[in-house]
């Protein structure tokens, strides 16, 4: 059987991935799981397309109620990866 990856399941597989990631930048910043943050991200385009087009899916997975790469917080970001030759740099603030 031969399964070809559309762009929409690439793009889902991104966003899964996504949401890992920020699930372990909460943990590593010790937020309670029940809390709501606030999400600031760069990235790889591929990465933000996902992001854009699964953006609801990752604000209910990760409690977020603001999913923005546009507007980069003038701090250190919580976490910065790179996987299957995308990259993404978080920042989290919990409200």
């Amino acid at each position: 059987m031969v399964t070809t990856l559309t762009p929409e399941l690439v793009n889902e597989v991104l966003a899964r991935e996504f949401v890992r990631r920020v699930q372990e930048a909460r943990k590593q910043a010790d937020f309670e799981i029940s809390d709501r943050i606030k999400i600031y991200y760069s990235s790889s385009d591929n990465m933000r397309k996902a992001a854009d087009q699964f953006k609801e899916y990752i604000k209910d997975e990760t409690l977020a109620v603001l999913l923005d790469g546009e507007n980069i917080p003038d701090r250190l970001p919580n976490m910065s990866d790179e996987f299957e030759g995308e990259t993404v740099t978080l920042w989290l603030e919990k409200i």
